[in-house]
């Protein structure tokens, strides 16, 4: 287990408990603002906030079992009141991509949640990505003679025993229920 920072812990159940007060997305202000209640915050205090939004989520997540993503400072100029209605619109919600640092934190809305489904398509495709090109790579070092088929055949069951599901069987059951040939529906 992995050390935590005490400050981090207790940003976490600052922003679990404006989660509980009907704050769904608050931003590095708002938890430094709730955090330091009555403060006159300096920007380094927002800035450190910000910083550690990454290590919050990691938290909310583990701990709280907490459904949340992170934002960018495009939800909050664009989208806070409005939420977005296409998938376009929610990938511009969360921060990915060059120059699109992380402003906030925000707890799954629902069942049809698109920013918290942009995060999570976004996160899916980086890693099934990842995966593709080291088992290539692992392929073809094997087919060059450059690793030999045990070494590259445990790398590559390894692999796919690290990206097995926690519910195999959910996994299989919710795949098949897709119409036949639209396997790619969650990408709208």
């Amino acid at each position: 287990m992995r050390t935590r920072e005490g400050y981090v812990v207790e940003l976490a159940q600052t922003v679990n408990e404006m989660f509980t007060s009907g704050d769904i997305a608050p931003s590095a202000e708002d938890i430094a603002e709730a955090h330091f209640p009555n403060k006159a915050l300096a920007g380094e205090i927002i800035e450190s906030v910000r910083k550690r939004l990454a290590k919050i989520r990691n938290i909310l997540e583990e701990d709280y079992e907490l459904p949340v993503c992170l934002l960018s400072a495009t939800y909050y100029t664009r989208f806070r009141d409005n939420p977005p209605q296409t998938d376009a619109d929610a990938r511009r919600c969360i921060p990915m991509g060059h120059g699109k640092s992380t402003a906030g934190i925000r707890l799954q809305q629902g069942d049809d949640d698109l920013i918290w489904e942009a995060m999570v398509r976004q996160n899916l495709a980086a890693g099934a990505g990842k995966l593709k090109k080291s088992t290539d790579r692992t392929l073809d070092a094997v087919t060059e003679g450059r690793l030999s088929q045990q070494h590259g055949g445990a790398l590559i069951t390894q692999a796919q025993r690290r990206a097995a599901p926690d519910q195999p069987g959910l996994a299989e059951k919710i795949t098949e229920a897709l119409p036949e040939g639209d396997d790619d529906a969650a990408e709208k």
